[in-house]
């Protein structure tokens, strides 16, 4: 994996495009666990979790309904074709067939479409909104992960689609988050590295520490009175040419004898 790293970027994606999506989700939760990614959730906002979420799960698996009061969603017709329908009659001389779709089509529009995520109105903001937001959030990204990753029964094909979609998600959220995950974790360890300092650090040595600190200051107001008194003498050097006269040398010819 190491020197695949090393290989130009078409080359990489054409070689990753061989390796099964189970693999490369193995691959991807050994480096990156989910205890980290929930870890890389909690630093995010609570508008880009969701952000993420819409963008790289709900979007390319469901449609828009609009209705009058809210909207509602449905999977893309292209994925709902990969599913089996029940049809049938009413009556045997019926013209009418029903159509019933797959438990799992339901289920998948219920965890994705956030339709139940507590929400703020007009005039009124629920109290923990954001605490009870970002639980939903999270519950509602592993019950997807879990469904995803585990499916069963011979559709490959959907399988693939709903296990690249939530791989292509955990990117999304690791390139998002890392950043934010590294500089709290560094504020951490400095936080720790000041907290043993205070305790465990002679008291001699962190006495000189703080003179050092203090000779240190007051040699750097010496310098600058020096480099003030300086720049005073120069502009007083200035002003004494400039009041001073200038002395005019007449140069005179020698008559010739």
């Amino acid at each position: 994996m190491d020197f695949i790293k090393k290989l130009p970027y078409e080359l990489i994606i054409t070689i990753y495009g061989f390796i099964p999506i189970n693999i490369r989700l193995q691959l991807l939760t050994e480096k990156y666990p989910l205890s980290m990614l929930h870890s890389y959730n909690y630093l995010l906002t609570v508008e880009d979790c969701i952000q993420l979420f819409v963008l790289y799960i709900r979007n390319p698996l469901l449609t828009r309904l609009p209705k009058n009061h809210y909207d509602d969603f449905k999977l893309k017709q292209s994925i709902s074709k990969l599913l089996p329908k029940v049809r049938f009659k009413t009556h045997v001389n019926s013209d009418r067939t029903i159509c019933l779709g797959h438990v799992i089509e339901q289920r998948i529009v219920d965890m994705v479409s956030l339709k139940y995520i507590p929400r703020s109105y007009d005039h009124w903001v629920p109290r923990n909104l954001e605490r009870n937001q970002r639980d939903f959030l999270l519950n509602a990204i592993d019950k997807t992960y879990n469904m995803f990753t585990t499916l069963e029964g011979g559709y490959k094909k959907l399988q693939y689609i709903l296990k690249k979609t939530i791989f292509f998600y955990l990117i999304a959220l690791i390139r998002k988050g890392k950043p934010e995950y590294e500089k709290a974790q560094c504020l951490r360890d400095h936080i720790r590295i000041k907290k043993h300092t205070k305790k465990h650090v002679f008291k001699e040595l962190r006495k000189k520490w703080i003179q050092y600190n203090k000779r240190s200051k007051l040699r750097e107001k010496e310098e600058r009175k020096k480099q003030k008194e300086l720049l005073k003498q120069h502009k007083a050097l200035e002003k004494m040419k400039q009041k001073t006269p200038k002395k005019v040398i007449i140069i005179r010819k020698k008559k010739p004898n």
